[in-house]
């Protein structure tokens, strides 16, 4: 027998409630194309600088690398997407070299034309806390919710997720501790129901600050416990 610290999960992608599940499997160091595990089965394109990279990862063989400000990954199209309704879960292993207190976009739902607009969800870091923001096509997004209590670690492997559970309720996660917070705005919702794509790291003509490596990027209809995301669980396998 040989035991090795995380093998994929094959629960999480089969999950009826999943809608993204991109995991790096095999595509070759420097590649720009990227496979959803999940039932979606979409595929994903590096735009600018954004590639598979073996250099940082969670799980072998690689993650997604974002090595520029105005790097990201561009779903193709599909249709329902049923994430736009409590409950949700966000989640995403992340590597950033140094957090400094700018935008990192980690997930960004896009259901017209080719980058966010009024009602979708973006999923963010912003001041080393999380943010669950929904997108209102200028600067004046609507957060619904605000991490309080956590840090993403520079230099290091973080796992990070968000759960909107209800109008009224939000938990954020990082490396398995949480924080419960109720959402500032409580009466706007993610009112799409159908999307034309995903964006994975920073948001195209608006770019951000995200520089960095991404890994196991998660989306689900339901609230997920983070016991399936952290610690990673541990898989036997005969070889």
């Amino acid at each position: 027998m040989i035991y090795q610290p995380y093998i994929p999960v094959p629960d999480l992608a089969t999950m009826p409630s999943c809608v993204l599940y991109l995991r790096q499997t095999g595509t070759p160091s420097g590649g720009t194309t990227f496979r959803d595990w999940g039932p979606n089965h979409m595929s994903f394109t590096g735009s600018a600088g954004a590639v598979n990279s073996t250099a940082q990862y969670k799980f072998s063989p690689g993650a997604i690398h974002i090595p520029g400000t105005a790097d990201y990954l561009l779903s193709s199209s599909y249709g329902s997407y049923g994430a736009y309704t409590a409950p949700m879960t966000v989640s995403a292993w992340i590597y950033i070299s140094s957090v400094g207190s700018g935008y990192y976009p980690i997930c960004c739902s896009m259901h017209s034309g080719s980058a966010p607009s009024n009602g979708d969800w973006l999923f963010l870091i912003l001041s080393n806390q999380l943010r669950l923001y929904r997108w209102t096509g200028s600067s004046s997004n609507i957060y619904f919710g605000l991490s309080s209590g956590l840090t993403i670690n520079s230099g290091a492997w973080n796992h990070i997720s968000a759960r909107w559970i209800s109008s009224s309720s939000v938990v954020f996660e990082c490396n398995g501790t949480t924080s419960s917070v109720t959402p500032t705005s409580n009466t706007a919702t993610f009112s799409p129901t159908t999307i034309q794509g995903t964006i994975i790291g920073n948001v195209p003509a608006v770019n951000l600050g995200l520089q960095g490596y991404i890994d196991e990027v998660a989306a689900f209809s339901q609230s997920i416990p983070n016991s399936m995301f952290y610690p990673p669980p541990r898989r036997m396998i005969v070889g």
